[in-house]
């Protein structure tokens, strides 16, 4: 997959979650522990820092932007 896009799989996967990610944080009223569980992420403050690595903001700034 990397030859033809550049991209490699944990690549493709980390856009992936945090897509999901986004939309569930624009789109519900779910808490973020729960959209911790939702991801399968074993605690928030490990959701937390996926989330602010690949988006440069916490999970709550985006959702309130």
């Amino acid at each position: 997959m990397r030859k033809q896009t550049g991209k490699s799989i944990l690549k493709w996967i980390n856009e992936a979650v945090i897509a999901h990610a986004k939309f569930v944080l624009k789109t519900s009223n779910l808490s973020i522990m729960e959209v911790t569980d939702l991801l399968h992420f074993n605690d928030s403050s490990l959701f937390c820092r996926f989330f602010k690595r690949h988006t440069n903001r916490t999970p709550s700034e985006y959702r309130y932007q």
